[in-house]
């Protein structure tokens, strides 16, 4: 059973997906090393649902991402999309498939080519999935992407230089739009931005999923984010889930200890308010050398003796709630 499933029909599912990455050894290393960066992970994103990712950087959220859009083949388990197994696809299969999923990148200066301009951007993207339309069809299409995202038809011809670092983003979220995906990966989509185009960003993917019904994982560490936008959350930490469960009851009721923490780290927009940080000890552990057991255990204020012995299964704390945690804390 997948404990991370919602009710309805999943539209994107990984199934224990792990990813290695061999690590070339040092001058005088022996052996061959490998980085974990995702160690089994069951994950699903239903139709028109806002999945938040999120957990301190190097869990693993990105490439977990790559590999629900099949950029990454995984190393071991399963992916499905749309019902349809696309865990070793290849060639023109694939690229069908991928036609029903975008990403749209953390900093759009580097995402978009410097040398197109915002009209060729977006007929490459076209082009690319579909056969050339009529002049007249490619237009209306590139009218209505740019309305959709809040851009003037009058900027199709300048380049991406000449827009502010939220125009870009807007024109990097067309191109995602551009052969109608049903599901997009926003990878930290609004983090290199300042903080008004942060929130015209946000107000405009939040838009989009109403009136689109595409799905999206959210790849954030903007908890306040990925509270207003997303209808579940998963928690990440060392390539594995420790937590998943729906957007309002994880906030209102972390379970697990690292959870916690992550949600004790946040500011409070109350400057009365009483919370204080908790602060975790020591670094993440190496990738290429997790702790057995629950590898938080190392880390947890809570952990006992049971913790650095068997890894915990992710358990059911609640209705629609799951935690990798032995404990109630």
């Amino acid at each position: 059973m997948d404990h991370n499933r919602p009710e309805n029909p999943p539209l994107v599912a990984a199934n224990g997906v792990s990813k290695v990455f061999p690590v070339r050894p040092g001058l005088y290393a022996s052996g061959r090393r490998y980085i974990h960066a995702v160690d089994r992970v069951s994950l699903s994103v239903s139709a028109g649902e806002i999945v938040g990712l999120v957990g301190e950087s190097g869990c693993g959220k990105t490439t977990l991402g790559r590999l629900l859009l099949r950029l990454e083949t995984p190393t071991g388990g399963s992916i499905f999309f749309d019902g349809v197994d696309i865990t070793r696809l290849r060639g023109r299969r694939l690229r069908g498939i991928r036609r029903g999923m975008q990403i749209i990148f953390q900093d759009p200066a580097s995402s978009l080519n410097p040398r197109f301009t915002v009209r060729e951007t977006l007929v490459e993207a076209i082009l690319a999935h579909r056969r050339r339309p009529s002049n007249r069809d490619l237009n209306a299409r590139l009218a209505a992407l740019l309305q959709m995202v809040g851009i003037s038809i009058a900027t199709l011809d300048r380049y991406p230089r000449e827009f502010s670092g939220g125009e870009r983003q807007r024109v990097a979220i067309a191109r995602a739009l551009a052969v109608d995906p049903r599901f997009i990966v926003a990878d930290e989509p609004i983090s290199s931005l300042d903080l008004a185009h942060q929130a015209q960003i946000v107000a405009l993917l939040e838009q989009l999923r109403k009136e689109l019904d595409v799905s999206f994982l959210l790849i954030s560490h903007d908890l306040d984010v990925v509270q207003r936008l997303c209808t579940r959350v998963a928690v990440m930490y060392l390539g594995r889930i420790f937590e998943i469960a729906p957007a309002k009851r994880l906030f209102d009721h972390p379970r697990h200890p690292y959870t916690q923490a992550l949600m004790a780290a946040t500011l409070s927009p109350d400057p009365d308010s009483q919370k204080r940080p908790l602060i975790l000890p020591g670094d993440p552990p190496s990738p290429q050398d997790p702790p057995k057991g629950c590898t938080f255990h190392p880390r947890c204020p809570h952990a006992e003796a049971q913790c650095s012995a068997l890894e915990p299964p992710l358990r059911k704390a609640a209705p629609n709630h799951f935690t990798k945690c032995y404990f109630d804390v």
